[in-house]
């Protein structure tokens, strides 16, 4: 039994690396699942403004230093269990590939790029010289030939370094060739199928990273062509919105001032107060339609993907008040939520906005009755706004969604018809949705559901 070995049963009897093992394994139950842990490990060393290249270079070097560490433990224990006098050299190895880790851990992507590139060849070298050409190690030299293609950017860094390999692995072929390799004794069999699974392994690695790295900009791509889709959308909605819409009240303001000039020129003074009131009536509509369209266009543009801790018992009282108080109509409501959530503010503000502000509009009931329900899912959340309103048909349940619908004369009930489509929207970029439960004379209850860390496309 070799002094390393002895040393190494020595070692784990101590308190010291006993207390390091404890506290790798609890580091490792910290994480909730094995697809967790395993991110962490493969992206080590990641830190926030890192480029995309980088992180493709460090999910490389780190796989890669894994492999070898792992291959490198199983021949040191093959040759302690065997008794092969190459304890000390496989030792020496595996430590040198913990350097690897180490490097990016300590986020030095540049210096484990060039221990990684420079110090594999010497140790495929060694291999090599050490061992005679039984493992077939010269297969290994495409692993390194691989990542200076792959890792570096200057043609010249990448000409000196394949030099640098190929020289390496004529004179390790010459040298066994001509002498005979020490070590040559200490290997069997399965020494080949080792150095042909870490090659496998090292070459497999590189093309999952850059497939998965390739996924995810094609993903990413994905979702901006449907931004840009949603994008178009809103552009069209808001020009038929100033074309089309506004072009109503803008023609019955002209006309009414037309006739009212007319008859100011014969002397005819008895509809003029008539005349004006509908003025103003079409001047609020205009209004209306400016504010809402506003309102439309500010949410829609934002993109926003910071998520804040909400008070909800502030919010939805604050925005009660604001209602009542523009309807002229004390507002009873009960809120059945958790006092903090975590969500986007813009859009929930918006979202409940418009939902509060439709129980107390389309409201024949002295007091406005609201039950507000806003509950975490095992994947979202799920809000839920009922009223003892006026109620929906059900074969309006959808078309109230769409720009511009209204079921009521505005003289009847004021609106635009924009903020339910504008709700609709807003579940459309948290991936979301909102529909709608009602009984015409009974109620109406809105349910609005997105999913978890929604993200804003």
């Amino acid at each position: 039994m070799t002094i390393f070995y002895r040393l190494f049963r020595f070692s784990l009897k101590k308190s010291k690396l006993q207390s390091i093992l404890n506290l790798i394994v609890k580091n490792i139950m910290r994480y909730k699942n094995i697809k967790e842990l395993r991110s962490r490990i493969v992206n080590l060393g990641r830190y926030k403004g890192m480029s995309r290249s980088e992180k493709v270079q460090l999910n490389i070097i780190n796989l890669q230093g894994y492999i070898f560490i792992f291959f490198s433990f199983l021949l040191l224990l093959k040759s302690i269990i065997l008794g092969y006098n190459d304890v000390a050299a496989v030792f020496i190895a595996m430590l040198l590939c913990i350097v690897v880790p180490i490097l990016t851990y300590t986020k030095n992507l540049n210096k484990a790029k060039i221990y990684w590139t420079v110090l594999f060849p010497i140790i495929i070298w060694v291999l090599i010289v050490a061992y005679g050409d039984k493992p077939r190690g010269e297969i290994l030299f495409l692993i390194p030939i691989s990542n200076t293609l792959l890792l570096f950017k200057k043609r010249r860094h990448k000409v000196i370094i394949v030099i640098y390999i190929t020289l390496l692995f004529i004179i390790g072929t010459v040298h066994n060739s001509l002498y005979t390799s020490i070590l040559s004794g200490d290997t069997d069999d399965s020494d080949k199928f080792f150095t042909f699974m870490v090659a496998l392994l090292c070459i497999s690695t590189i093309i999952i990273v850059f497939v998965t790295e390739l996924e995810g900009r094609l993903a990413l791509l994905e979702q901006k062509n449907k931004a840009l889709n949603f994008a178009n959308q809103d552009i069209e909605r808001i020009t038929f919105m100033a074309s089309h819409n506004l072009r109503t009240p803008v023609r019955v303001t002209l006309n009414y001032i037309s006739m009212i000039k007319r008859n100011l020129s014969r002397g005819d003074t008895d509809n003029i107060e008539k005349d004006l009131g509908y003025i103003q009536q079409a001047s609020k509509e205009m209004n209306n339609l400016i504010s809402d369209m506003l309102d439309y266009s500010s949410v829609v543009k934002e993109q926003s993907q910071q998520i804040e801790v909400i008070d909800m018992e502030e919010l939805v009282a604050e925005i009660v008040k604001t209602v009542s108080l523009a309807y002229e109509k004390e507002v009873n409501y009960q809120l059945n939520a958790a006092k903090n959530i975590q969500t986007h503010r813009v859009y929930l503000n918006a979202v409940l906005q418009n939902l509060i502000e439709n129980g107390v509009k389309y409201n024949k009931s002295e007091v406005p009755k609201l039950v507000i329900d806003f509950q975490k899912q095992k994947n979202g959340y799920l809000l839920r706004v009922q009223d003892n309103g006026i109620g929906i048909e059900e074969v309006y349940h959808k078309k109230i969604f769409k720009m511009f619908e209204r079921l009521h004369h505005v003289e009847e009930y004021e609106g635009t018809g924009i903020g339910l489509a504008m709700c609709k929207r807003i579940l459309q970029k948290l991936d979301g949705r909102i529909w709608l439960e009602s009984e015409l004379g009974k109620g109406t209850t809105f349910y609005v559901e997105f999913p978890l860390g929604a993200s804003v496309r």
